[in-house]
């Protein structure tokens, strides 16, 4: 799998996008800068789109891509809290199009549920969704491509996210780290990750299985990145790996 990332941060600025990413330019997961991250012939190449929960920097241009891609119908998969919330306070038509109505001949988006911690086929893919410890209900996936490999992307997360890690092992993880260390009560606090909070995790997973995977940071605040890294590089050295931050236009090979 060749997987893109289109928005590695918390925040939205000139520089930096909000977390999405895309998988062999067809599956993308989450979709904070889905149109913002591609031009029209790249969204109509997407097949399904993955959300993990509906705070609006993991959701928000599902509406603009509903407008942008009329004429195509692409599924939406989330697991069923996250669909009701969607419908009930996004795609809603209240303030844009209902693109699960519109166009009535061909909607634009097509709504379907995933079953947590269980494995669902969409396309070719094998996607396993894991309930993350954040505010509102979300989900991590773990996809897995025809070849085996597998990618995991934690959605928001904050500590203990090792709890649901049973189900999953992923070649490649990308997990959120919102905050720098000394923020720690406020990412506690939010339902985020720092550096030392993401590696408490990480420790506890590779003793449970022995292993961990090649691990990247995302979901990172602009404000506190440089702060952030420097806090990677210290719990990297701790760990005996290295704990890598994405950025807008990365490319893993999966």
């Amino acid at each position: 799998m060749r997987v893109r990332v289109l928005g590695a941060h918390q925040l939205e600025t000139r520089d930096t996008r909000l977390t999405s990413f895309l998988v062999d330019g067809v599956l993308a997961v989450d979709a904070g800068s889905l149109t913002s991250g591609l031009t029209l012939e790249e969204q109509e190449s997407v097949a399904a789109i993955l959300i993990t929960h509906h705070h609006f920097d993991h959701c928000r241009d599902l509406l603009t891509f509903g407008l942008n891609t009329r004429g195509n119908s692409t599924d939406v998969y989330a697991c069923p809290e996250v669909l009701k919330s969607l419908s009930t306070n996004l795609v809603n038509g209240a303030i844009y199009p209902d693109h699960t109505r519109s166009p009535a001949e061909c909607p634009s988006l097509r709504f379907n549920a995933l079953e947590p911690g269980r494995e669902n086929r969409i396309g070719g893919y094998s996607v396993i969704p894991v309930r993350m410890p954040h505010g509102p209900p979300t989900y991590g996936f773990q996809v897995t491509g025809p070849d085996g490999r597998r990618f995991f992307y934690s959605g928001d997360t904050g500590p203990g996210f090792s709890e649901g890690w049973g189900g999953v092992m992923p070649d490649v993880a990308c997990i959120e780290t919102s905050y720098p260390d000394r923020m720690e009560a406020d990412a506690r606090a939010r339902g985020h990750l720092t550096p030392r909070l993401l590696a408490e995790d990480l420790d506890r997973i590779r003793r449970e299985n022995g292993k961990l995977p090649s691990v990247w940071a995302v979901h990172l605040n602009p404000r506190y990145e440089k702060e952030i890294r420097e806090n990677l590089a210290v719990v990297s050295r701790g760990l005996g790996m290295e704990i890598r931050a994405a950025y807008e236009g990365l490319e893993l090979e999966v």
